[in-house]
């Protein structure tokens, strides 16, 4: 799944619930680090005014809102509403707060967030999205000490994603569910996908200072917009900096990075979604490298593909198993065949590999070196009219999680394309698109293309973006036509906690970047 990345100014975890009706529930610190999801810490310039109206905006429209008790605080309600924001989005709303002003508020900027997407894009197919506004650690009184909760924003992830092999390369991508349910790949229109229950999750703390353009007031430097921060999350659910390829650090004292790893069997099709305190990957087994998303068929580290440097990691890997290198220690997994492994002794062998070392290294170095990492819109398909480059966030250094690699880099803060980067300055959303002279959505051109290129549709193109001629679902994924399309598959191996940390440790030694030069030369396959 995509790892969360908490919108917090201390790098905390983002609250959870175990359904989208459910009171949300505090994660342990490491199942909130090993959330795959892509938040941006927004800091916000004073000045606000009110929002303009978008073109062509879509309706939306209501189910009509239900007031019950919270379950866990007496002094709060829990706000429930389904809304539809044109075809493009299914949203169940859930609020948790002690005023119900605030919750109709925070579910209108929410929908106004995903009226600008849907004034971007046009969908084929409805995507459903769970948002819940919620009280850190279950109470409207929490202890800023005590709760890890307190300082979070929200964050957003896509549940699940499933495997799509491209006919030109042979290479299996992970494309999560928003973006499948656009394509024209065989086994959709069939019905044959396991749809998940909700596409998106986003999660929102409702105890922050949130300003609401609506409010006939001036944002102050203490408040946060919130249909800024929304727009921001669900364009990460859609699949906006989702890298599977190189965003793992095991252990954040050394200066390596590696791709994810599968805590799930492979037997396991399509891959177990990802929940608010669950997911498939970095888990306390490791079977295989998890392959790359379709973001990382895009990205290019030092003018190469990502997917060169993952290339000599996963081979690797693959030696050492078809070696039966005592090096690798396997570990007993309930209910599968599949041999299973320590993620420590895994890494611990790939570290003593000279090539595989070496990459490591250069992934961690280019990883935290500015303007090394690029996606290029025009990578994939051939033929393709997209020509434009987005520089990506890798000048943080240490690397942060949740931040590094996910984003737009941070120069792009006063240019049209300041929407997805990871720290912002302290403004209200029309005075950032004023600012910048962005488009009235607040997504920049280039931002547009990414989405573009990986298969979204324009909203003024004539037809939908086709890929049924360069790419096919991977037959496991499919169910036989007729049987049902819902299902959130679950898995006994997969992990509630990770193995990566979620606070920021010391600077780590990290290489120089010049030096890895001949060294890598030596490490391609």
């Amino acid at each position: 799944m995509t790892r969360p990345r908490s919108i917090s100014t201390r790098q905390c975890q983002p609250a959870t619930s175990t359904s989208p009706l459910a009171a949300p529930r505090s994660l342990t610190a490491g199942a909130a680090a090993a959330l795959l999801a892509t938040a941006a810490v927004l800091v916000l310039l004073p000045l606000a005014a009110h929002a303009r109206p978008l073109i062509n905006a879509p309706i939306v429209s209501s189910t009509g809102a239900i007031t019950t008790a919270h379950p866990s605080d007496p002094r709060a309600l829990r706000y429930l509403n389904d809304v539809s924001v044109g075809s493009a989005f299914q949203i169940k709303f859930t609020c948790d707060a002690t005023d119900q002003a605030f919750c109709r508020n925070a579910e209108s900027a929410l929908q106004r967030a995903a009226q600008r997407i849907a004034s971007v894009f046009k969908f084929r197919r409805t995507m459903t999205v769970s948002v819940a506004m919620f009280l850190p650690c279950e109470t409207s009184t929490p202890d800023p000490e005590s709760c890890d909760e307190y300082s979070t924003l929200g964050f957003a992830l896509p549940t699940t994603r499933i495997p799509v092999i491209h006919k030109d390369d042979g290479v299996t991508y992970m494309y999560p569910t928003s973006l499948l349910k656009q394509l024209d790949l065989a086994g959709v229109a069939e019905g044959q996908v396991p749809w998940p229950e909700h596409d998106i999750l986003a999660r929102f703390n409702s105890l922050r200072n949130w300003w609401f353009s609506t409010s006939g007031t001036n944002m102050n430097s203490t408040q946060r917009d919130l249909e800024f921060v929304a727009t921001h999350e669900l364009y990460h659910g859609l699949g906006f900096g989702d890298d599977l390829a190189m965003s793992n650090q095991f252990d954040q004292k050394s200066p390596e990075l590696l791709p994810y790893y599968n805590s799930f069997a492979p037997e396991t099709q399509p891959p177990p979604s990802a929940t608010v305190n669950t997911m498939p990957y970095n888990g306390n087994v490791f079977f295989r490298f998890a392959e790359p998303s379709i973001w990382n068929r895009f990205t290019y580290l030092a003018d190469r593909p990502v997917l060169d440097y993952y290339k000599v990691l996963n081979d690797t890997f693959n030696a050492l198993v078809q070696a039966k290198s005592p090096a690798l220690q396997t570990v007993n997994v309930a209910e599968t065949k599949a041999v299973a492994y320590s993620p420590a002794s895994v890494i611990s062998a790939l570290q003593r590999n000279e090539k595989a070392g070496t990459i490591m290294e250069a992934l961690h170095a280019y990883g935290t070196t500015a303007n090394k990492l690029v996606f290029k819109t025009g990578a994939w398909p051939s033929g393709t009219t997209l020509t434009s480059n987005l520089v990506l966030e890798s000048s943080l250094d240490p690397f942060m999680d949740g931040s590094s690699l996910a984003h737009t880099t941070i120069t792009a803060n006063v240019t049209s394309e300041f929407l997805m980067v990871y720290a912002t300055a302290v403004r209200s959303f029309k005075t950032a698109i004023d600012a910048t002279k962005a488009p009235v959505s607040g997504i920049g051109p280039i931002t547009k293309d990414v989405l573009l290129a990986m298969g979204y549709t324009s909203a003024d193109a004539q037809g939908f973006t086709s890929r049924k001629d360069v790419a096919d679902i991977d037959p496991r994924a499919l169910r036989a036509p007729g049987t049902s399309s819902t299902g959130d598959g679950t898995n006994s191996t997969m992990t509630k906690k990770s193995a990566a940390a979620a606070t920021v440790m010391g600077t780590p030694v990290m290489s120089a970047v010049g030096a890895l030069a001949a060294a890598l030369a030596a490490a391609w396959i």
